[in-house]
């Protein structure tokens, strides 16, 4: 099921019309802010209409990771041929497959922070093709985490590829996704403020609460589960990062731009924290977050 937030509907646009012209851009968001979801919907539905040819490519698969391999991913879907074994000899395969199909084509690729710079320049390089009197011979979309945006703002890509920041959720944007009515006032009034301003997080965070009040057979989700929930699993991410409170309190300003002392965070990791839970909760999310993506 999606739903249509006012962010899904903008970053549908942006696709659509980058498919349109023939374009190149990138969708960026963090992780959980609906990409996956938007490729599935948006370019998945170009699948089923005639007179276009997706190209799906996740830079994960270790047999998809270099610009020959992904060549060799086009002409084989385009054409149905085996790809030339030279690189010159198959990029001039591929302006040919490119200039003599009849079908529109997209080329989507996921998780694309993980792409090598070089790569994301290879791109380019075929994007800029063009046979007879046509050039931007098919469209590019990548999609990706927010450092993504580090290797597509250099001198050279930058101006080439038209970017997509996902906005987060708003409040009344999470209600859409869990019925309210599984909580009281009190608790929803805190899931709200406590959860990432993300759909992943929203969902999940849902669902585990649903479950959890089901095993403490109580009839609604109250204040308590809510609150013993977000603090229970950002304390223990927090911990599991194993480095110092000094470490943890820098770089928490680096990442959120907000300060937080080595005391406060030795408090709150401890359970000991007395002052605005609600405030210090976001912080520590974000930044646990934050620090989880990198490491994947």
């Amino acid at each position: 099921m999606t739903i249509r937030t006012s962010n899904y509907i903008a970053a549908e646009k942006f696709i659509k019309e980058t498919i349109d012209r023939n374009g190149f851009s990138a969708v960026i968001g963090e992780k959980g802010s609906g990409k996956s979801h938007l490729l599935r919907q948006v370019i998945g539905s170009y699948e089923n209409k005639g007179g276009f040819t997706v190209i799906p490519i996740t830079p994960m698969s270790e047999d998809v990771k270099s610009i020959t391999q992904i060549m060799s991913a086009m002409i084989e879907d385009i054409a149905g041929e085996s790809p030339r074994r030279d690189v010159e000899s198959r990029r001039r395969q591929l302006r040919r497959i490119l200039g003599d199909t009849n079908k529109k084509i997209i080329l989507a690729i996921d998780e694309a922070q993980d792409l090598h710079k070089s790569t994301i320049r290879g791109l380019k390089k075929i994007h800029e093709l063009s046979f007879a009197t046509s050039d931007k011979l098919f469209s590019i979309v990548l999609f990706g985490q927010e450092t993504l945006k580090d290797r597509i703002s250099d001198d050279e890509l930058k101006p080439r590829i038209k970017q997509h920041k996902m906005k987060e959720l708003t409040e009344k944007e999470k209600l859409s996704f869990i019925d309210t009515s599984q909580f009281n006032d009190k608790a929803l009034s805190v899931f709200i403020k406590s959860t990432r301003k993300t759909p992943l997080s929203v969902i999940s965070s849902y669902e585990n609460l649903i479950m959890i009040c089901d095993d403490l057979e109580r009839k609604k989700i109250d204040e308590q589960i809510v609150n013993d929930y977000f603090y229970s699993n950002t304390r223990e991410s927090l911990l599991a990062l194993n480095i110092s409170c000094k470490r943890k309190s820098d770089e928490i300003f680096d990442i959120t731009g907000e300060r937080v002392s080595t005391t406060v965070v030795n408090q709150y990791e401890n359970g000991k924290y007395q002052g605005r839970n609600d405030r210090i909760e976001g912080i520590m999310q974000k930044y646990v977050s934050a620090k989880q993506s990198t490491a994947q």
